[in-house]
């Protein structure tokens, strides 16, 4: 990377039943982009997703509040902390309603304090760890998994 801090995607969902996004989320063909402000990094998700934003004076609470917040944070790190969240993006409550769902996200934080790869590598990762990182080629770009 070119700039210090490494990026680390995150998918947590505040749900007692498990969904299938294919069959709750109609319209998958069609999708958006998601460009960081530095245009370092972008990624495609489906128009049926939720981009989340940050509440203007609450920091640490997502907008929309039924799409994007949940008991357990879901616009967060591993350790429930969004300070460091680039993009949050959110599966739409509405389309849940008379489940268990509580909300659902995928979400990409910076880790500033991180400025090596072998310090990125030893991040705490939430339970149950899967194992040994392994590398991963997207688009000719490698990645840690």
């Amino acid at each position: 990377m070119n700039r210090a801090g490494y990026l680390i995607a995150t998918l947590v969902a505040g749900v007692s039943t498990v969904l299938s996004a294919q069959q709750a989320l109609p319209n998958q063909q069609s999708t958006n982009t998601f460009v960081a402000r530095d245009g370092t990094f972008r990624f495609s998700y489906p128009r049926a997703l939720i981009s989340c934003r940050r509440r203007p004076n609450q920091a640490n609470r997502w907008l929309p509040e039924d799409s994007c917040n949940a008991y357990t944070p879901v616009c967060s790190n591993f350790s429930c902390d969004s300070s460091e969240t680039v993009a949050c993006i959110a599966y739409p409550a509405n389309q849940m309603k008379g489940t268990p769902f509580e909300a659902a996200a995928f979400s990409v934080n910076e880790l500033k304090k991180v400025v090596a790869e072998s310090e990125c590598m030893k991040v705490d990762e939430p339970p149950p760890h899967m194992g040994k990182a392994k590398t991963e080629t997207v688009n000719g770009v490698m990645f840690k998994v």
